[in-house]
């Protein structure tokens, strides 16, 4: 689970430090870098397992060049910093399935990417600057979500400490630079690599569980999904041999569906826990009775059926005919109620395609499917889900806002800053927490941005009205 993000030199992110909860939504208008949010966690998720630094690029939007922040001068920046602190899970499972305990699950990882020109050529490379992971101890873990320590029965499941040397660390004398990987335990047994031109991470070249915390980091780093969902592909069927867990665009729902049902079947509940997905689609859309999955043994495909109607009166629909919203929603708690599926997922604009009155029942619903740090009662490993929205939504931040839970909600506003000296300004991406604090008013709280005024924020909720 992501608790700590700090992102540097990342198109228009600069400067970013961001606490992350389980649950957290980042508000604001189109094209003040919400989205570059996203990238910039998904850049980091690449880097985990790319072959390279330009496979880890590829995808995103725009070119390697493109994704550096630019100067203050208006010339292309050539260095960017990602740093995260995370909650690992208790255990790792490699791919010839052996399992190993994580023996220290609070870590930070942080790393540097250059981008250099090669004399004498047109051409440039990436290259690994800085790479670093390291153990957070426990008198000095910062981890406070929603501005409060986490239950002392979390604490003692889930945080395990233990560990004074570093997971990754690097070296540089005269002659070489080098990137060491410590093995955990006390035998001291270490990997050392090559980093004078590092063209992919060293936690890139973990492949099994021999190093467990830093297979664990991978691993989770591997399992961020970011949703953009494509309606048109989301009504399509799927080849059996689709791939089982949900594509970002969702064109394999149909598979993913089939899996979790033969998966969790039992006497008592032949369509498992499809019938949790269909209890939660009830609550945002009128008619529903429930979910099916169907094969087509001559087309060798699985198509969703969905039921419409009450005791009297039932409709079956294919997905052909759904709506836009419903697909979207029926594929975010596909993901969200798969057993696969512990870490973080990103999905963007939860409030296209849904009636705005029931966008606070969405809200309180998947606050319900994450992580609740302070839960007192029996705990799984399910527990480390999280997920990160951004929304252009007023019916949003009004919802979150009722619920006075400071650290959940991000407004994201573009400001300039002041060069040194005589200089041009440069424009960057602010995020700042905001906080109901009472009845009548409404604060944005931030260490050292100025606040926002309160009639801002009452112009933004407005905005409701003068749609209406």
């Amino acid at each position: 689970m992501l608790t700590h993000l700090e992102i540097d030199g990342f198109k228009s992110l600069d400067g970013l430090k961001l606490d992350v909860a389980p649950f957290m939504v980042v508000i604001g208008a189109n094209g003040v870098g919400k989205s570059n949010l996203f990238d910039g966690l998904q850049l980091m998720s690449h880097l985990a397992s790319a072959p390279d630094l330009k496979s880890a690029f590829t995808g995103l939007r725009g070119e390697p060049e493109e994704l550096f922040r630019r100067n203050a001068d208006g010339s292309p920046g050539t260095k960017m910093r990602l740093r995260a602190d995370f909650l690992l899970p208790l255990s790792v499972t490699d791919p010839y399935k052996d399992e190993v305990k994580v023996e220290h699950t609070r870590v930070s990882y942080e790393i540097v990417i250059a981008l250099r020109r090669d004399e004498g050529r047109e051409t440039s490379r990436l290259v690994v600057e800085h790479e670093q992971a390291l153990p957070i101890k426990s008198r000095e873990d910062p981890w406070k979500p929603y501005g409060n320590k986490p239950s002392e029965s979390f604490r003692k499941m889930f945080c395990k400490y233990g560990r004074q040397r570093p997971f990754i660390s690097m070296e540089t004398n005269l002659s070489r630079r080098q990137f060491i990987i410590h093995q955990d335990g006390h035998g001291g047994r270490k990997r050392e690599m090559p980093a004078m031109a590092a063209e992919a991470t060293a936690l890139s070249s973990i492949t099994t569980a021999q190093f467990p915390t830093l297979f664990a980091l991978k691993q989770e780093l591997q399992s961020w999904r970011f949703l953009q969902l494509d309606p048109m592909g989301l009504r399509q069927p799927a080849g059996i041999s689709d791939p089982e867990a949900l594509l970002p665009h969702g064109r394999n729902l149909a598979r993913v569906l089939a899996r979790m049902k033969a998966e969790t079947a039992s006497e008592l509940r032949p369509n498992g826990v499809l019938n949790d997905i269909s209890a939660d689609l009830v609550k945002f859309v009128s008619g529903i009775k429930n979910l099916s999955v169907e094969y087509d043994q001559a087309q060798r495909q699985y198509r969703v059926q969905v039921n419409f109607g009450d005791a009297k009166n039932d409709a079956s629909f294919s997905a052909r005919v759904l709506s836009d919203g419903t697909l979207r929603l029926l594929a975010l708690m596909t993901l969200l109620h798969d057993p696969d599926v512990r870490g973080l997922v990103c999905f963007e604009e939860p409030e296209n395609g849904i009636y705005p009155h029931r966008l606070g029942a969405l809200i309180h619903r998947l606050r319900g499917l994450v992580c609740d740090p302070f839960s007192k009662g029996a705990i799984d490993e399910m527990s480390l889900r999280q997920v990160l929205l951004n929304s252009h939504s007023p019916v949003v931040l009004s919802t979150l806002l009722d619920e006075r839970r400071s650290g959940e909600a991000f407004w994201a506003d573009i400001v300039t800053v002041a060069s040194a000296g005589s200089g041009p300004s440069v424009k960057k991406t602010r995020l700042r927490p905001i906080n109901r604090t009472d009845e009548t008013r409404v604060d944005f709280i931030a260490d050292t941005s100025p606040h926002v005024t309160d009639g801002e924020v009452r112009s933004f909720l407005n905005t409701v009205k003068s749609q209406g």
